[in-house]
């Protein structure tokens, strides 16, 4: 998997709903990256976005480093939230094939970080 790849995934994580206002929290900062928002049809592009705590802290251009935040280059890519898939079944891996780790993978690659099984029973 590629590096851009995994920095994506871990992208994926991070991103939360809130916006906190509190002032010189030490984080990480996403800089350069593209953002596509849920509470606007738009494309916000060469964002920063500054993380504290696994919250949402600021977006906005040009956002101030402190010393001790890490950063990190969003080299023009794409950061939304985390997508649902609300009806799902897991996959047997005696019938299928493959196992319900490879299907919850190819989920997390697609931006779908969040599943409802509909299965009945334990199948897995």
């Amino acid at each position: 998997m590629k590096s851009n790849e995994l920095k994506m995934l871990f992208l994926f994580f991070v991103m939360i709903s809130s916006c906190n206002n509190r002032q010189k929290q030490v984080g990480f900062v996403i800089k350069n990256v593209n953002i596509i928002p849920i509470w606007q049809d738009t494309l916000l592009r060469d964002y920063d976005i500054k993380i504290v705590s696994g919250k949402i802290f600021n977006i906005d251009k040009n956002i101030d480093i402190g010393t001790k935040d890490t950063v990190i280059d969003g080299n023009s890519g794409y950061l939304l939230p985390g997508l649902w898939d609300m009806h799902t079944h897991l996959p047997n891996s005696k019938k299928n094939g493959f196992g319900y780790k490879e299907y919850l993978a190819l989920n997390l690659l697609s931006g779908v970080t969040h599943i409802r099984n509909m299965r009945r029973f334990d199948s897995i």
